[in-house]
């Protein structure tokens, strides 16, 4: 994973967190070592999960997940731990920092899931396993226990706490052993702040061994990989803006199946109708040859033109990569990386940009995923087979445009700042007019200052003759400026005046704001032809909290 920078996290299930620096090279101290503590003794337990707080550039807070043998106890337990940065060196945390969140048992040493990522709405996200020991309880030598549908223990579940605010005593945690009053459960989740009628921390039911889960950093959906039994593999999907309460069926059903269909060591007379249930939106068959499932992440990078809206996901038995893509309701699964291509896939991680790793846990080794087509070093302009409407709304003309990613963005402040900006662009022309079609996500959009640059805005640069030396010229060179609920084209400073008859305009949109744009050929110094090449940089601008910009 990634600090909202250039550097790569990697956590080795030891107990020890290692950086791989912007050039590649793996730092030899590593930047946490808590392997005293951490108990990997079995296959499935040890250093499990990371996730740095949204703040981290300034708190330095981050956040780990990790099973530990306490002294006189049976079970081991899991237990949520925030650590602090080194104040004096960025590769480097502070042990001693440690403060405990949340622990509880875990009666074997399987199933302990272990992943935890920030939410959009900045509250932390746990997965937690089922406790494991399906074998020894179908033949009788545990308690016939249905962890994942019950409402009074945290095994089982995806977890939800507020770590910014302590605990008092209508938001205080009810299913923790230690560490309670250093976080809160924030509003939303499965039950009320409470009313004891459950664990408060829990948020969604019914996961068996979640390994793993994400979120979509274009709209925050959330995708989890949940390993089945002896039978089936599962991807469940959480929409944009679903509340708490999701139950999606284990240990009632497994993928789209009853679990009674094929084994007999729960009480399953406790389990409700399939229409109770949040089922899948993919499952694979263990006929295939496919056993445990390897969570992924949805490809939102920039440099591959064929991986953007992609999910992506493997098996540990089957270490082919694939991906899901289309509608959730009706998805296509494609083979991207054939089996043998990777060895025991384990994990898949997502640096700042949104470029996608998968490691392998036999190998000790982590790949980059690359797409079949990167992306140009310059843009195709398409020619506008239908009028172009200067209004806002995507018009039947912009199915003939590229979409291109924009690297140029001045990144805000708001929690995980890289995830809440992004945008694209589109280009078109005629023999009139040259089309800007930019799309922008910004959860905040200010316009507060006396100044234009420092708010919300986009800046076209466009060199309309190809004339552009080490700066603009002057004659057919433009600065543009479009600020978010401006009336007006503002003109930079060495740019040549707004041209005349030049047209825009900026509309709000679900999560963000979107610009079109038509700048007259004739006025800029273009020839609207087959082959003509110009200069065109599009910038975006951020202001999350008002004054200068971030």
């Amino acid at each position: 994973t990634n600090a909202g920078d250039k550097r790569l996290f990697v956590v080795e299930r030891a107990g020890r967190i290692r950086i791989i620096d912007e050039a590649g090279s793996l730092l030899s101290t590593p930047f946490l070592d808590i392997s005293g503590p951490v108990d990997n003794s079995e296959g499935e337990q040890g250093l499990l999960g990371l996730a740095f707080h949204p703040n981290y550039a300034v708190n330095g807070y981050f956040y780990v997940y990790y099973t530990y043998d306490p002294p006189g106890t049976n079970n081991d337990r899991t237990r949520i731990s925030r650590f602090t940065r080194s104040s004096n060196n960025a590769n480097l945390a502070t042990v001693a920092s440690e403060q405990i969140l949340m622990e509880f048992e875990q009666p074997y040493g399987n199933h302990n899931a272990g992943d935890i990522h920030f939410g959009q709405d900045g509250y932390l996200y746990i997965a937690s396993g089922d406790g494991g020991g399906s074998y020894w309880a179908s033949v009788g030598q545990a308690p016939v226990q249905m962890f994942s549908q019950g409402a009074n223990d945290l095994l089982g579940k995806i977890l939800r706490i507020d770590v910014d605010t302590p605990a008092t005593g209508s938001t205080g945690p009810d299913c923790t052993i230690a560490g309670g009053t250093n976080y809160s459960i924030p509003a939303g989740n499965a039950f009320t702040n409470g009313s004891g009628n459950g664990c408060d921390e829990i948020w969604a039911f019914g996961v068996r061994n979640p390994w793993r889960f994400s979120f979509d950093r274009a709209n925050g959906a959330g995708w989890i990989a949940d390993v089945g039994q002896s039978q089936w593999e599962e991807i469940d999907y959480i929409a944009p803006g679903t509340v708490g309460g999701l139950n999606f069926g284990w240990s009632c059903f497994e993928g789209t199946h009853a679990a009674s269909e094929y084994y007999n060591f729960y009480d399953y007379t406790q389990c409700q109708p399939a229409s109770a249930y949040n089922m899948p939106v993919y499952q694979l068959t263990h006929s295939t040859s496919d056993c445990s499932i390897t969570g992924g992440y949805v490809y939102r990078g920039t440099k591959y033109l064929d991986l953007p809206g992609a999910y992506f996901y493997s098996d540990y038995c089957r270490p082919s990569i694939r991906t899901l893509t289309g509608n959730p309701g009706s998805l296509t699964n494609t083979t991207v990386l054939p089996t043998g291509s990777i060895a025991s896939p384990s994990t898949f991680g997502e640096d700042v940009s949104g470029e996608l790793y998968v490691a392998s846990i036999s190998g000790g080794q982590i790949y980059r995923i690359r797409g079949a087509a990167p992306a140009p070093t310059a843009a195709v302009v398409n020619q506008a087979t239908a009028p172009v409407v200067i209004d806002g709304a995507v018009d039947a003309a912009w199915s003939a445009a590229n979409r291109y990613p924009i690297n140029n963005l001045v990144l805000g402040t708001q929690p995980n700042f890289h995830k809440d900006l992004n945008a694209s662009y589109r280009t078109l022309y005629d023999g009139s007019n040259l089309y800007i079609l930019v799309d922008v996500r910004d959860q905040t959009l200010v316009k507060d200052s006396a100044t234009w640059y420092q708010d919300d805005v986009v800046e076209i640069y466009l060199d309309g003759d190809n004339s552009r030396g080490g700066s603009y010229d002057g004659v057919n060179d433009y600065e543009l400026g479009f600020r978010w609920n401006d009336p007006v084209i503002v003109r930079g400073a060495n740019s040549a005046p707004v041209p005349a008859g030049a047209q825009f305009s900026m509309v709000a949109t679900a999560d963000g704001y979107r610009l079109e744009v038509a700048l007259p050929v004739s006025q800029v110094g273009m020839n609207p032809v087959n082959g003509y090449a110009f200069g065109l940089d599009v910038h975006v601008i951020d202001d999350d909290d008002g004054g200068d910009r971030d």
